[in-house]
């Protein structure tokens, strides 16, 4: 799972470059005042990867399907090696799909189950499955080396697009547990995964719930992260 999290970290370079330019010059599509969300600004994507956080809450309001095709096609236009665009997503909508995988997850977890209810009171909720009020599951072939990162530089663009419109994202890899697991065959039937493909990731969006806390920790600075060679 680290790699995929770096995989996901490094995605933030090319989305600025590659996925976002995408997204934002399909945004001048004009949309009714109604679906665009509340927190839609004129923000550069500049401005969106240097300050945008993981959501933390979402409420039940539901997304445009020409949003949603807005999203998908910053994912389809995301660079990859040799144009081998090794992706398909498969986009839930269905709280029950949702919900059945979010149990599968759990009933793989450390312990059979979830956390005992002492545990769980000390703790947050964290943003997960079923809570999504839409999941694009992105899937990646493995047919080379790069398949997995490209597969990232697809997920960032489209938390990316998603972002500009005004949504609130998280990107989740550890559904990849379950959804790769003894239950594959079943659940690449329940998604319509076509063969030969392996989940790599989860984008889900929706409405931020502003009323939510932030769980968001501090950034490490440029100076602890950054040499730069003269």
């Amino acid at each position: 799972m680290k790699k995929i999290a770096k995989l996901i970290a490094l995605a933030l370079c090319f989305a600025l470059l590659f996925g976002c330019a995408n997204a934002n010059s399909k945004n001048t599509t004009s949309q009714p005042e109604s679906q665009t969300p509340a927190a839609a600004t004129s923000q550069s994507a500049l401005d969106i990867l240097t300050t945008a956080k993981t959501a933390t809450m979402f409420t039940s309001e539901p997304i445009s399907e020409d949003h949603i095709k807005q999203i998908l096609s910053a994912g389809l236009n995301a660079p990859s090696a040799r144009n081998s665009q090794p992706w398909h997503f498969s986009v839930v909508t269905n709280k029950d799909v949702l919900n059945q995988i979010a149990d599968a997850m759990s009933a793989g977890a450390p312990g059979g189950g979830p956390a005992p209810s002492s545990q769980a009171s000390s703790a947050p909720k964290k943003l997960g499955l079923s809570d999504a009020t839409v999941a694009i599951f992105v899937y990646g072939t493995n047919n080379m080396p790069t398949d997995s990162f490209d597969c990232g530089l697809a997920t960032e663009a489209m938390s990316v697009a998603a972002l500009s419109l005004g949504y609130g994202t998280k990107i989740l890899s550890s559904p990849s547990i379950a959804l790769n697991g003894d239950k594959k065959a079943d659940f690449d039937k329940l998604l319509q995964i076509p063969e030969g493909y392996s989940n790599v990731a989860v984008l889900l969006i929706g409405h931020n719930d502003l009323d939510a806390a932030t769980g968001a920790s501090t950034r490490n600075s440029m100076e602890e992260k950054v040499k730069f060679i003269k």
